[in-house]
């Protein structure tokens, strides 16, 4: 969720790149993958809306930290920040239009007073309560889990079982299509042309479109 929702971090990353080899090029510095950072950010965040198109075909619920997601969100998308815009259209424009209709996610507060492996412990224990799988990029979590014979997955690996990652792109660049429009509709006043939406929903389109487009065809990042 996290990946989905602070996908600036991504593009903060890329910036940071392109000042790094401008500046190693004036030093005549060793070639070297400046973006590798980047990249590795835009991968999980393209696996990530993999696994959550996954989710919409199965009309699945989720269970996450409420807090979790606030803290993270601040941090990687902190208000007034050019990083806040997309994550401001996702939320107020684009989620309640169709873009991950079918993905219910229940929201929970009750690891707030806990450590890091304390939430881990209970979210394996609700997970085998609930009959749930656990999915996660934490090594230590889906041990914990696995001691609590409980399924675990990464989000490639689950999403993989679903849909194919091409069907994926596909569905989620079509959602994202119709939910803009939903978007521009539900705002009186703005009309379909080259300024049909507000800066910040167009900004947030591309950009989403964008995590898909750098290797999306394969699991690793070319």
């Amino acid at each position: 969720m996290v990946e989905i929702f602070t996908f600036g971090d991504f593009f903060r990353d890329l910036s940071e790149g392109a000042r790094t080899r401008e500046i190693a090029e004036r030093r005549g510095a060793p070639a070297a993958d400046f973006f590798a950072l980047a990249k590795r950010r835009r991968r999980l965040t393209r696996d990530s809306l993999w696994f959550a198109m996954a989710l919409c075909l199965q009309n699945t619920t989720t269970i996450s930290y409420r807090d979790e997601m606030v803290d993270n969100s601040l941090r990687m998308a902190p208000p007034g920040s050019r990083f806040a815009l997309p994550t401001k259209a996702l939320f107020n424009a684009l989620i309640p239009h169709g873009l991950f209709d079918g993905w219910t996610i229940e929201m929970r507060s009750d690891g707030k007073a806990l450590s890091t492996r304390g939430r881990d412990g209970l979210m394996s224990d609700i997970c085998l309560a609930e009959g749930m799988d656990l999915v996660s990029r934490d090594g230590e979590a889906c041990k914990r889990a696995a001691r609590k014979g409980v399924h675990h997955f990464s989000p490639e690996e689950y999403a993989a079982r679903v849909i194919a990652i091409e069907d994926a792109r596909a569905m989620f660049l079509k959602r994202l299509d119709r939910a803009a429009l939903s978007a521009a509709y539900a705002h009186v006043g703005f009309r379909l042309d080259e300024g049909w939406l507000p800066y910040y929903l167009r900004d947030a389109i591309q950009r989403y479109e964008g995590v898909w487009e750098w290797g999306w065809r394969g699991h690793e990042t070319r």
